[in-house]
C-alpha cells in the first residue's frame, strides 16, 4: 500500500464539499494510506526540512467527518531549497497570484 503525503490549507478551514484537495484524498484513501502534513509545524534543522504529520482519514464528505490519529514529527527528505520556494510561492499568495499544486515547485 502507498502512504503519500498531503499539504494543504489547515485542514479546520476546508470546505469539505468544493475543495478539489478533499476529493483527491478521498479517492486516494481507497489505496493509499494519507499523511496529512500539519503546515504550521513546518521548520528546519541541521539542513533538513521536518513538519508533523498525522494519519488523515475521510469517514464522509457530506458530514465534514475525518480523523486525524498517530501525529509525529518526521524528516520529509526534502532540500533546503525547497524551504526557498515555499517562501517565494508564499509571497506570491500575498499578491494574490495562486498556482495549481503550489507546494510542489
Amino acid at each position: 500500500m502507498y502512504v503519500i503525503g498531503i499539504l494543504m490549507d489547515p485542514i479546520e478551514s476546508v470546505n469539505f464539499k468544493t475543495d478539489s484537495t478533499i476529493s483527491m484524498i478521498n479517492s486516494l484513501q481507497k489505496k493509499a494510506r494519507i499523511k496529512l502534513i500539519l503546515s504550521d509545524t513546518i521548520f528546519t534543522e541541521s539542513n533538513c526540512v521536518y513538519a508533523k504529520v498525522s494519519d488523515f482519514y475521510i469517514d464522509s464528505l457530506n458530514k465534514r467527518n475525518y480523523k486525524l490519529s498517530n501525529k509525529k514529527v518526521i524528516n520529509l527528505n526534502i532540500d533546503v531549497t525547497w524551504r526557498r520556494s515555499f517562501m517565494i510561492v508564499n509571497r506570491f499568495d500575498f499578491i494574490n497570484l495562486k498556482f495549481i499544486n503550489r507546494y510542489f515547485i
